[in-house]
């Protein structure tokens, strides 16, 4: 009898800490900033995902040159994009900043076109 208490109470601990774990994980920020190539057309997009507002910039740079930047504002969920003409062989610098939930970020990817 005390087996199967220790058993149920120890299942009933493992349950708990995986709902805990799943609500961390939904808090969590996510953001993904992807930088492809279409022949001479740099595509760029960024998903934040964070509960509460979001203002998100979003740059593109060759070299420390600004080449064309795209902003947007939302709540909890909001991908920005926007395309521009690539240098064949440049390598561009896709950065995206601003706040999610209060708190600030900046996350960057790099790529080359072909």
């Amino acid at each position: 009898m005390k087996k199967r208490v220790f058993v149920l109470f120890l299942a009933l601990v493992m349950v708990f800490g995986l709902c805990i774990n799943a609500m961390a994980a939904a808090r969590a920020t996510r953001i993904s900033p992807k930088l492809s190539f279409n022949g001479k057309t740099a595509n760029c997009s960024v998903t934040v995902v964070k509960t509460g507002k979001l203002d998100v910039t979003l740059e593109l740079r060759n070299g420390s040159e600004l080449v064309d930047s795209w902003n947007e504002t939302g709540t909890n969920y909001l991908t920005v994009s926007g395309s521009h003409a690539a240098v064949s062989g440049a390598t561009y610098t896709l950065t995206a900043h601003g706040t999610a939930g209060g708190s600030s970020f900046k996350e960057s990817v790099t790529g080359t076109c072909p």
